[in-house]
């Protein structure tokens, strides 16, 4: 039983042996992980960092896109409305969409094509009345030279019918 005692120390002094040996390697691999685990945080930090600024960025463009091409189209209608409080009946906005802005766009072109043609009739109906006016003063003037005439020479032949019976009677 002495010697398996002696052979179970010569056993654990060479388990302790390698395990000196081990210690310095695991350290340094220990060390290495370390070193590499924080690398790997600094990356995914920086990843992170500049993932949330192009987010940030893509969505600004995307943004300013979008509200480019919303805001325009009512910048246009607001001026067409503009022109055409003013009087301009000539105005027209170009329709580049199918969507409400174009639809609204394509209504006001419309709305002031009416108005247009409206105001056409009206002007080709006062233009005539005006012509009618016209004639009707002409003629007034004409019916009352004649008039005239016949007033004048119904005297005339009063008056020689009066000179007659005067003096040849």
């Amino acid at each position: 039983s002495v010697g398996g005692g002696a052979r179970g120390k010569v056993y654990f002094d060479k388990v302790r042996g390698q395990i000196a040996e081990f210690s310095p390697i695991e350290e340094s691999l220990m060390t290495q992980r370390q070193g590499a685990a924080e690398t790997a945080t600094e990356n995914t930090a920086y990843t992170i960092m500049i993932g949330t600024l192009a987010a940030v960025l893509i969505g600004g463009v995307v943004s300013w896109i979008v509200l480019r091409s919303i805001v325009q189209p009512v910048e246009e209608v607001a001026s067409g409305l503009r022109k055409l409080a003013g009087g301009d009946l000539t105005v027209n906005i170009a329709v580049d969409s199918q969507d409400e802005l174009g639809k609204m766009s394509e209504n006001f072109n419309q709305a002031v094509s009416k108005t247009r043609q409206a105001m056409r009739e009206v002007l080709s109906k006062t233009n005539r009345v005006a012509e009618g006016t016209h004639e009707i003063a002409q003629t007034r003037e004409q019916k009352a030279r004649d008039l005239e005439l016949t007033r004048k020479h119904i005297r005339g032949g009063r008056e020689e019918e009066g000179g007659r019976s005067r003096g040849g009677g």
